[in-house]
């Protein structure tokens, strides 16, 4: 009779299991969970830049002319420690003019009563397309750090 190993990914984990061989994994490997994290941000961040909208005029409308496009303004981190566990930050630079829009993309913007960006729910739908491809990262960075 064979035992299986407690510490073994398996792919139907679920996020509790996940969560639990992810804390072990940093306590065991630190610099595998580092990379773990960082991957996930990066393909989070990518998929996001697909998703976020564009601009098709040639100038925004309003008083800071920015030709960018919402999708120039993500910045990601490097995963730091928060309470013991790796954790990087994906998201939006402040900046004036269309930065600082792209924090209500779900919920659309009003200024003075005006409509200036409609809801487009893009940021859910990013999270949406990459929970099954960030979990996977997850689980394959579990049996690498416990294969060592």
């Amino acid at each position: 009779m064979s035992r299986s190993n407690p510490n073994q990914a398996k792919v139907g984990m679920t996020d509790t299991q996940i969560d639990a061989a992810m804390t072990r994994l940093v306590i065991n490997c630190q610099s595998e969970a580092n990379k773990a994290v960082n991957r996930a941000a990066q393909l989070y961040a990518g998929r996001l830049r697909q998703n976020a909208p564009r601009q098709e005029k040639e100038k925004y409308e309003a008083k800071y002319v920015d030709k960018r496009h919402s999708a120039d303004y993500i910045k990601v981190t490097n995963a730091r420690q928060n309470d013991g566990r790796p954790e990087a930050k994906v998201g939006f630079l402040v900046t004036r003019g269309l930065g600082w829009y792209m924090h209500f993309p779900d919920g659309g913007t009003v200024v003075r009563g005006t409509l200036h960006q409609p809801a487009q729910n893009f940021i859910e739908r990013t999270q949406n397309e990459t929970v099954r491809p960030i979990k996977a990262l997850f689980r394959n960075a579990i049996k690498r750090g416990f294969d060592k």
